[in-house]
């Protein structure tokens, strides 16, 4: 389906049963697309709202059963406009991609070079896990410099393992795991943000609520500098938190800080490597101090913080 460079809407609903896209789907303009599915939700081909200048696009797609996706999702801005934002809810699970190397899932929410090329916000949000494949990319970045770059978030009540890659870049860019369960972000997986204005740092955030950390790809910050203590370029929160072999954290924010809190123990294994090149290091633990066998520089700074809950045995 191909709709006009102005306005385009385009709705799907099954009130009973489920909804697959197997068609593409290539929308401009300020653009909505909608789909709310009973049962499951099921993308396998592509979906694109263009968005033009001074206008965005809105792609919601939500299920209250199982999402599965292993085609391309677009909202991004060609024109000069920005801001085109995607939601996809499950009541299930969402599974993004696949470790099929041959078949690459691009997912993204770009600004322009324009005046209001500011990137978009992508949001994932499954009632159970949250799975990402190694063959998919989430992107947010922005054309201009002066412009705010994009928002990521994948937030889970039961597991989320991520082997793929996402990156937000511009102003104030931000990437954010969450889940319940356990966090796991596996090897080969990337997570990086830049921005290129002072004193508008970008984030990684990364936490369980309930459950481990696992940490075994690359996390890489750079630009800006950090604003105020309540602030870090790089948060990571867990029971117990773990970066195994192969783990990389690089932060190069002026006086920005890697922090780790772990309600039960901090593992940095023998071949991982965290960097802050212009900050701290903080890790911070209930009970058990941190187990730290990799390269840290520069060294930690260590504090007991009793006020971190207890892991549920």
């Amino acid at each position: 389906m191909r709709g006009p460079r102005f306005e385009s809407l385009f709705f799907l609903t099954a009130l009973q049963g489920s909804i697959i896209v197997d068609a593409p789907v290539n929308l401009h303009g300020y653009c909505d697309i909608d789909a709310l599915a009973r049962n499951q939700l099921v993308v396998s081909a592509p979906i694109h709202c263009h968005a033009g200048f001074d206008s965005s696009g809105l792609t919601f797609l939500q299920s209250h059963g199982d999402v599965s996706i292993s085609s391309d999702l677009g909202v991004s801005s060609t024109d000069g406009g920005g801001l085109g934002d995607l939601v996809v809810a499950a009541g299930g699970s969402i599974t993004l991609g696949s470790d099929d190397a041959g078949v690459g899932v691009d997912i993204g929410a770009d600004g322009s070079k324009g005046f209001f090329g500011d990137a978009g916000t992508i949001e994932f949000r499954a009632a159970g896990d949250l799975t990402m494949g190694s063959n998919v990319l989430i992107h947010g970045n922005t054309r201009n410099p002066a412009a705010f770059g994009g928002e990521i978030y994948l937030t889970a009540l039961g597991t989320v393992n991520v082997r793929g890659r996402m990156e937000a870049r511009g102003i104030a860019s931000k990437i954010s795991v969450q889940g319940n369960g356990d966090v796991t972000i596996g090897a080969g997986a990337a997570m990086t943000t830049e921005t290129g204005r002072a004193r508008s740092p970008s984030f990684v955030d990364i936490r369980s609520h309930h459950g481990n950390v696992t940490i075994g790809g690359d996390i890489a910050l750079s630009g800006g500098s950090v604003t105020d203590d309540t602030t870090a370029g790089v948060l990571i929160r867990g029971c117990d938190v773990t970066l195994v072999e192969g783990a990389t954290v690089t932060n190069t924010i002026r006086e920005g800080r890697t922090r780790i809190a772990a309600r039960e123990q901090t593992s940095i294994l023998t071949g991982v490597e965290m960097a802050t090149y212009a900050g701290s290091n903080e890790i911070f633990y209930r009970a058990k101090p941190p187990l730290i066998e990799g390269v840290v520089a520069p060294e930690p700074l260590l504090s007991q913080d009793a006020s971190l809950p207890a892991c549920a045995p």
